[in-house]
């Protein structure tokens, strides 16, 4: 474990929260939530776990038994807000007891975990936790050439940024990969895939970073009809124009 990454990520969640559940109400956010709805469909019954559940938008949507597991205090404020059972824990330590859950939802986590040295635990604590034959749901980077190239840019663009403002570190640091080396631990851990879909399209990305950007930094733009354009252009349907991939695996 990184002590010291794990404590900046901390301060940036903490710091941003508000911010972070602000972003979720945009037209981007919303119509993502409702693919990984469809993509994911969660069954009702049994024990659903959000591993860094953030916000909190998403649970909120899935419904059920639903637990809602982070480790900021002002994000799991916020998830409190919309009634959800809400736990603050770090994903490489989960407090419950084995074979407990039937889903656990793991969305944008995985390449926190890798810079914060804590991956393999965490992946352990999943399996541990997780019903034979459950699902892990993820949505983390494509690992595209694109995609990489990408995150290379605005890992740039943030250092710049850090030093018109002061921003912490992790603003910069976090902007890493997720690609095949650390999917394949995956299945080593022991878990099989059952179907993987790519969403966030080059052009949703973009915009989504302008908009991000500019409201992070106090303006009040908005660009709604754009943002629904964005969402609804969709790329020939093909891998090496998304930036995000969702997968669905089961624990064998």
């Amino acid at each position: 474990m990184n002590l010291k990454v794990l404590k900046d990520e901390l301060t940036d969640w903490d710091g941003n929260a508000e911010f972070y559940a602000q972003d979720a109400k945009s037209e981007i956010a919303i119509n993502l939530r409702k693919r990984l709805l469809e993509f994911y469909s969660v069954a009702k019954e049994g024990y659903v776990l959000d591993l860094g559940c953030g916000a909190g938008d998403f649970s909120a949507e899935v419904g059920g038994e639903l637990i809602a597991l982070d480790f900021s205090i002002r994000m799991l404020k916020c998830a409190r807000a919309k009634s959800l059972q809400c736990i603050r824990a770090s994903a490489d330590h989960l407090p419950f007891q084995k074979n407990i859950f039937n889903a656990i939802m793991a969305n944008g986590l995985f390449h926190h975990l890798i810079i914060q040295g804590i991956f393999y635990e965490s992946l352990s604590e999943i399996k541990r936790t997780l019903k034979k034959h459950g699902n892990l749901l993820t949505l983390d980077r494509s690992g595209n050439p694109i995609g990489i190239f990408m995150i290379a840019a605005i890992k740039l663009i943030k250092k710049g940024i850090r030093r018109l403002r002061k921003i912490s570190e992790c603003g910069t640091r976090n902007e890493t990969l997720f690609i095949g080396g650390e999917i394949d631990k995956l299945y080593y851990f022991g878990f099989r895939r059952i179907d993987r879909t790519y969403m966030v399209s080059l052009l949703t990305y973009l915009l989504s970073a302008v908009l991000n950007g500019l409201h992070y930094f106090g303006s009040r733009i908005s660009l709604p009809h754009l943002a629904s354009f964005s969402t609804k252009l969709e790329f020939p349907k093909n891998k090496w124009f998304y930036m995000e991939q969702c997968l669905k695996l089961e624990s064998v």
